[in-house]
């Protein structure tokens, strides 16, 4: 049964010495806010990591990404052996085998089948994610290195690599589940916890050489009363960091971060807002952090609040 209750949630880790998203257009550089020196990670980069955690758990996902970082469907492996009746058949032939997919409920999908434009549909996902942005400003490093091989048995010079890498940065993210999309693509709320479990364990799971050095590090989830059409915002906005003096980081002190021992996750300004706008909407708080992560203002709201350290 599709889920009726919207949700709105914020993910926030930590990435040291690796690159959380690499812009092909700029050498593979950190993507960054060229303006406010903010790291910036795409919405496609978060929902790799949460699909790559469904595919090793063996969930049905549609986008997988193959050796070589190559993203692609799995239309072939699902969908081309029942197609050939008519167009109307076909899309719902189509949409009953998506539907098993569990990134398909939740991210959504525009299929269009090659020649058969009238058994083309679109479904808008009910879950929608940001782009993440750092919470402090941050200096990526562009380094350089041999290789561990000469090019040539005969010859001593090894050949160089060179490699963007960021010191050090904790990123936050905003996302919202639509209790109305869920309708077509008929996404749970098993999926909706199961989309909260991949994001946390994909995220430890980013073992490669680009990317190792990620740790999730806090996920806050708002849970509304069924019939409750309230929406918060990007709840990003209303999160702040500081020192364990209560100072705001400055630009100096964000850049020289490197452990997240040495600040306080402050989301004072957001419990204050929803205690004064938003708590007959709300059933419950579900937050799930790092037994290490310091974070200021989850008290507020008391006994809404559920706090799981890890």
């Amino acid at each position: 049964m599709a889920f009726d209750r919207r949700r709105e949630f914020l993910g926030i880790y930590s990435v040291k010495n690796a690159n959380p998203n690499g812009d092909p257009l700029r050498g593979n550089e950190p993507r960054m806010d060229d303006e406010t020196g903010k790291l910036l990670v795409s919405d496609v980069r978060i929902k790799r990591t949460i699909r790559d955690q469904w595919d090793r758990e063996g969930k049905v996902v549609f986008v997988k990404v193959y050796e070589g970082g190559e993203a692609k469907s799995l239309k072939d492996r699902y969908l081309e052996p029942d197609i050939g009746g008519s167009q109307s058949d076909d899309r719902e032939i189509a949409k009953d085998k998506l539907r098993k997919c569990i990134d398909v409920r939740l991210f959504g999908i525009t299929f269009a089948p090659k020649g058969m434009d009238k058994a083309a549909f679109a479904w808008t996902g009910p879950v929608q994610i940001s782009w993440g942005e750092s919470l402090h400003k941050v200096s990526p490093q562009f380094v350089q290195g041999t290789a561990a091989f000469a090019s040539d048995d005969n010859k001593s010079q090894r050949s160089l690599r060179t490699e963007w890498r960021v010191p050090y940065a904790m990123i936050a993210f905003y996302g919202v589940a639509n209790q109305y999309a869920s309708e077509s693509t008929g996404a749970t709320e098993e999926d909706l916890e199961a989309l909260r479990d991949a994001w946390w364990k994909g995220t430890k799971n980013l073992i490669t050489r680009s990317k190792l050095g990620h740790q999730p590090l806090m996920w806050l989830e708002i849970i509304y009363r069924s019939g409750s059409d309230a929406l918060i915002g990007n709840l990003t906005n209303d999160v702040v960091l500081t020192d364990k003096d209560g100072n705001l980081l400055d630009s100096d002190a964000g850049q020289a971060l490197r452990n997240h021992d040495d600040v306080v996750v402050d989301v004072t300004k957001l419990m204050k807002k929803i205690e004064a706008r938003y708590l007959g909407d709300i059933e419950k708080i579900i937050v799930v952090k790092d037994a290490t992560l310091n974070v200021k203002g989850l008290d507020i709201l008391g006994d809404l609040v559920e706090v799981v350290e890890v």
